[in-house]
């Protein structure tokens, strides 16, 4: 879900450990004994600074409880999000952070909290996205995701990200195209880089190198994803999904294929050239990667 919202309060009452009978804000009574609790101001303030500018400060917190479908159980995950906003009046955000705490229920080695900085975040597909806005036109918006579990780095990547959908679990592939035009201090290490990735960990990474010579536009090309036929996948929402048909969530490695990333590059004389990044067993399978060699160089990111 994205944050762009605001909740303004005069504060809420602390919490307080208590037994049986407990009421809720909402009037609910709720008979038990409470084992945990949390509270969080939402504010807003007005300022004006040295230069006679108007500023506003919002700051707002969410809680949410997210259900993580692993390979033994499913994992229930408390998310606590706070946005602080600064803006001015006259000319809009002037910064924009989350602080994001994540707490396993019933389970502590599920517990992290990190502060980010950016546009806004999503965890839809139960990975935390954070969107950066490009600032002019040299720069894409770039996104950075996150694991729900473990707070971990997992990949960047700019305009859009591609996943593959393991039947029966929350767990997903997904891929990313990052651009030499990313928004954040997150570049390729040469031409561009593609991750491939999990929910939960980083699986590969390729970088792509143009040979002497050639040149082509640095922003994002055209991506998405292919089904080969004998592997019974299908691929939806215009080439950015594919579901393993074969796969849930007791899955394999060598359960992990039958797909590939289809990137299309505009070449300085108007045609196309395409470059194809196959998955087995769940890893990029670049001896058996389609592309013009004489164009690029291809190899795997230590």
């Amino acid at each position: 879900m994205k944050y762009f919202g605001w909740i303004i309060s005069a504060g809420l009452a602390a919490l307080s450990l208590q037994s049986c009978h407990n009421q809720s804000k909402s009037g609910i009574a709720i008979s038990g004994k409470e084992e945990f609790a949390d509270s969080a101001l939402s504010v807003v303030r007005q300022y004006t600074d040295a230069s006679g500018r108007q500023i506003i400060h919002k700051s707002n917190t969410t809680y949410d409880l997210v259900d993580f479908t692993d390979r033994e159980d499913v994992k229930k995950l408390l998310v606590k999000v706070t946005n602080t906003e600064v803006s001015s009046v006259d000319s809009g955000v002037i910064d924009n952070r989350y602080t994001v705490s994540v707490s396993g229920i019933n389970d502590e080695k599920i517990h992290w909290t990190k502060e980010f900085k950016g546009a806004d975040l999503d965890y839809t597909y139960k990975v935390l996205v954070v969107h950066t806005e490009g600032k002019n036109s040299n720069e894409e918006d770039t996104y950075t995701q996150y694991s729900m579990q473990t707070g971990e780095k997992l990949m960047s990547f700019t305009y859009s990200s591609l996943m593959a959908q393991i039947v029966n679990t929350s767990n997903k592939r997904f891929f990313g195209y990052l651009s030499g035009q990313s928004a954040t201090e997150d570049k390729p290490e040469q031409y561009a880089t593609i991750s491939y990735v999990g929910s939960n960990e980083k699986l590969d990474k390729v970088n792509i190198k143009l040979k002497a010579g050639k040149a082509l536009p640095t922003y994002t090309p055209e991506i998405s994803l292919l089904a080969s036929q004998e592997s019974g996948n299908t691929v939806a929402s215009e080439g950015k999904v594919v579901i393993l048909a074969h796969t849930d969530r007791t899955f394999k490695a060598d359960d992990i294929a039958g797909f590939a990333m289809k990137v299309t590059y505009q070449l300085p004389d108007g045609n196309p050239t395409v470059l194809l990044i196959p998955i087995r067993q769940d890893r990029i399978d670049l001896d058996n990667a389609t592309y013009d060699k004489a164009i690029f160089e291809l190899s795997k990111s230590n």
